[in-house]
């Protein structure tokens, strides 16, 4: 009240100045709150009335009314991004001993995944088709082309399609 001056002290400058009882407040979750389970309010989550001890739990209070003192719901959206490990695979057609002059052509392989991120939700199996052109050194380094972007866990088969110049498959290495 700016009228009532009976409670108003002169404070001089250069004079110390304490205030009595002034202390912070506690700072971030750990502020004392326990949550406490309320049996007439049907509840899926923990039942106990004590703080969660698993690190994933998210407790939610309102600005408005921290204490939940009022039975109105509060409507939460949560958004989330789950990230999906991928590795890749590279396929490279190299000529056996002594057939160098043989494999000049483009050759195709067919790559069919299944059972992506070892999930197994797809209907059918993914399948890739790549090619690699033996004349082509720029676009094919090494004669090799990479898929990348493979769930970890998926299974793949690699099969060279029927080549052209009627050479034939002889054997795979697999790093």
């Amino acid at each position: 009240n700016p009228e009532d001056t009976s409670k108003v002290k002169t404070v001089t400058f250069g004079e110390n100045r304490t205030l009595e009882k002034q202390n912070d407040p506690p700072k971030g979750p750990n502020d004392g709150r326990t949550e406490v389970y309320d049996d007439s309010v049907k509840n899926d989550g923990y039942k106990v009335s004590k703080k969660p001890e698993e690190a994933n739990t998210i407790v939610f209070r309102s600005y408005n009314d921290p204490d939940e003192n009022s039975s109105t719901l509060t409507k939460l959206k949560v958004e989330y991004v789950n990230t999906v490990k991928t590795g890749g695979l590279k396929i490279q057609k190299q000529a056996a001993a002594g057939e160098v002059d043989n494999i000049k052509g483009t050759y195709k392989f067919k790559v069919t995944f299944s059972d992506v991120g070892g999930a197994g939700l797809e209907k059918e199996d993914i399948i890739r088709y790549v090619e690699i052109d033996m004349n082509d050194a720029v676009k094919y380094p090494d004669h090799t082309v990479t898929i990348t972007g493979i769930p970890v866990g998926t299974r793949y088969t690699i099969e060279e399609l029927a080549p052209t110049d009627g050479s034939r498959l002889q054997s795979v290495t697999v790093p």
